[in-house]
Order: structure tokens, then sequence, then C-alpha cells
């Protein structure tokens, strides 16, 4: 039996190899599949409201040299805003059939007449339009007497099932369009409620947000803003914004 010395070159035996981890198995990628991670997906243009016309932002904050002075737009803005509002009425829709503006008593009967004339240009077709009071529903009536003159409802058409636009002049609290939707309910179950205002001047009370707007206000709540509409004489147009001194 022959016998190794240290140190006489002969190879360690197997026990003596340290072993190294096993390599992994090559993957084999279907053609179509080479690279694992998902490419990014294009950026889609970003989407407007459907029905949201915003004309302009107008600052309205009572600094020390505004107050008591007023700010009046003429009567070709006030055109164009309801231009803008009629325009996205006609987008949205062109191709519903059960369509009703109703505008709200007093100061949206005359924009929803305006409205009404424009729509139905744009479509081709009659929209009706009627008026709704909100008289009766107001959470106010302790404290502010209902109007001695004010426009009665006038639903021109059944409610059921129909797709109703609310129609006023300034959304404010949003307190009266509550109303109104209290009043639309009260003749009728519509099929959907929208909200087109010729002015959203902010500051609301409630969570209720018009789908259209002509021109968009940053005031105060001490501020007024006013709409005069002569269906008429348009070209004697104005809207207001004073504050009061």
């Amino acid at each position: 039996m022959t016998t190794c010395s240290a140190g006489s070159g002969a190879p360690p035996s197997d026990r003596d190899t340290p072993r190294l981890p096993r390599p992994a198995p090559a993957r084999h990628l279907h053609p179509d599949h080479r690279h694992p991670l998902e490419p990014p997906r294009p950026r889609l243009p970003r989407q407007r409201r459907p029905c949201f016309a915003l004309y302009r932002r107008l600052r309205a904050r009572p600094d020390s040299h505004l107050v008591g002075t007023q700010k009046t737009l003429p009567a070709d803005e006030v055109a164009e805003a309801l231009q803008r509002v009629i325009d996205a009425l006609a987008r949205r829709h062109a191709n519903t059939s059960d369509l009703v503006l109703l505008g709200i008593a007093n100061g949206g009967v005359a924009v929803c007449q305006r409205v009404a004339a424009g729509l139905a240009r744009a479509l081709g077709r009659d929209v009706p339009h009627g008026v709704v009071n909100v008289a009766f529903h107001r959470d106010d009536l302790g404290r502010n007497p209902i109007p001695r003159v004010a426009h009665p409802t006038e639903i021109p058409v059944d409610l059921d099932d129909a797709t109703v636009v609310l129609v006023d002049d300034v959304i404010f609290s949003g307190r009266t369009v509550r109303a109104a939707m209290e009043e639309v309910f009260a003749n009728g179950r519509p099929a959907a409620i929208e909200l087109a205002v010729l002015v959203d001047r902010g500051n609301r009370r409630l969570p209720i947000a018009p789908d259209c707007a002509g021109i968009v206000l940053e005031t105060t709540p001490e501020q007024k803003v006013e709409v005069r509409l002569d269906n008429e004489n348009p070209s004697r147009d104005t809207i207001t914004i004073s504050q009061p001194a």
C-alpha cells in the first residue's frame, strides 16, 4: 500500500473540494416575451370636463382701493359666455332626445330662454324649456319672505325619464339649486339632472357644482354679482360685480 506524504503534490480527494452553487438554468423566452418588463404605456392627452365651458377667471378680491367700487362686463363678453354654455350643451346632448331646460326663477328664466334658443339653432330641433319656482322649497323662509313677483312653475313636458338641465344666472351657495331639484322631483322622476349657469362665483355652502359655466369668478361672500339680460335688446346685457361700501 502506497502512501503520499504532505506536500507531495498528490490531488486532493473529492471530499476536500468545495462545491460551487449550480448556475441557474438559462431562460428560453418566447420571441414575443424577450422583455419581461411591460413597456410604458403612452400618455393620453388630458381630458377636459365634457360640459364645462370655462370662459375666464376674474379676480374680484376686496382690496382697500376696490371697496365701494364695481366692475361691469359688457354685452359682448356676456354674449361670449352664453355661447360657451350653448356650445357645451350642444356637444353633450347632440343625441339626447328627451332633453328639457328649466330656468330657475327668477334670475334663471331669461338665461334659460336665451340658451334654449341658441341650443335649438345648434341642434336643428326645438328644445322644450320651462320654469321652476323654488319659493316653497327654500330653507330661509323664516328670514326672507317670498318675492311678490315670481314666475310660477311651468313644465312643458313629462319629466319622467327625461334629461333635465337646470339653468340659472349665478350659482353662489348652492341652496337655490337644491331647492330647484326638490321642485323638479315634486313634478316627476327624471333620468338625470344637470346644471348650467352663466356665472359661477364660488363660495359654495353645499356640495353642488355646475356642469356648464360661462364665467368663473373669484369673489368674497360680501360681494354682489348681478346679471341683467334684455332678450329684446341683447346689447344692454351686463354682468356687474360690486363691493359694498
